[in-house]
Order: structure tokens, then C-alpha cells, then sequence
């Protein structure tokens, strides 16, 4: 009888892109509420304004294609800043199969909080956590399933746009 493997890993993906100076404008303009955690448009998100949708779209694809190889529909996406002391607790985006989530670091600097990724299993099975720093212009592309979380802010500058792909 042969042997069978099954493999439980995930990749997260890191590229850096150039970063447009009116894109970051678009969406520094955004319109965010303040919440408890962290100021964004995730609950008023921009959907009807499709030239938005689709600037965006237009902006990720080729970084995304080069990545995963793959056809995908933007499917949400919003924006987020932090101030000082802002953070976001541990959450995932989903567990669809082919879904994938990114994060797109528009205005960062030194101080600005890492992006830490769990494992799978996490909380139930304690994995050490994979901390990404932020730079701007850094893409981070992950399986929407990935529990994920952002510490405490040290600075005011943290503005990331990030959003959920249906790849096909």
C-alpha cells in the first residue's frame, strides 16, 4: 500500500513595489472613522465607487500576478491608520479556499508596528509568531485563513490598504 502525504503550510508572500505618489493621495484621502482599535472605511468600505475598485485593482494586479500566477477578483478592500498606541487584535479574513488577503504598507516608518502572522491552528496550538516590519511599499500577500494581528503603534504614520482577493 503506498503512503500517503498531506502537508499543512501556508506561505506568506513579501514584495516590494513602487510606490505612486497619487495612489497613496487617493487613498490617504479616504474617508476613515475612529474605532476603539485603529481609524478605517472597513464598515463604510468604497465599493459602489467602482473607478476607486478598479484603480486599485489595476495597481495590485501585476504584483499579484507575479506572485501567485493567477486570475483573481478583487473582491474587498479597505484602508486603515493608526495613531499612536492604535493596534488590531488577532482575527483571520476567512476560510475560503482559493481566498487570499493582502496588506499593502502605504505610509510607515521605524516606529511604525509589525504585522505578526500565526499559524493556522493558532490560538488552539501556540505557534511562535512570524513578525513582518513595515516599509513602505511592501505587499504582503497570505492565505485569508492565516491568523494575523498588529501590536501596539509608536508613531502616527501607519496607513496600510488591505483587502481580499477570490483568485480563479
Amino acid at each position: 500500500m503506498a503512503v500517503e502525504h498531506l502537508k499543512f503550510e501556508s506561505t506568506i508572500y513579501l514584495k516590494t513595489i513602487p510606490l505612486d505618489k497619487k495612489f497613496v493621495s487617493m487613498l490617504e484621502n479616504t474617508n476613515l472613522k475612529k474605532y476603539e482599535q485603529n481609524s478605517n472605511n472597513f464598515f463604510d468600505k468604497d465599493f459602489h465607487d467602482q473607478a476607486k475598485t478598479q484603480t486599485i485593482y489595476n495597481y495590485i494586479e501585476p504584483h499579484i500576478n507575479e506572485i501567485l500566477n493567477r486570475k483573481f477578483k478583487l473582491d474587498t478592500w479597505w484602508v486603515q491608520k493608526y495613531g499612536k498606541q492604535d493596534y488590531h487584535d488577532l482575527h483571520t479574513h476567512g476560510s475560503e479556499q482559493n481566498w487570499y488577503s493582502f496588506i499593502l504598507y502605504l505610509k510607515v516608518t521605524d516606529n511604525s508596528s509589525k504585522t505578526i502572522f500565526y499559524g493556522p491552528a493558532h490560538p488552539l496550538i501556540n505557534w511562535k509568531g512570524k513578525e513582518v516590519k513595515p516599509k513602505p511599499g511592501l505587499i504582503v500577500l497570505f492565505p485569508s485563513y492565516i491568523p494575523h494581528s498588529v501590536g501596539y503603534n509608536k508613531d502616527t504614520e501607519r496607513l496600510i490598504l488591505s483587502g481580499n482577493i477570490k483568485c480563479f
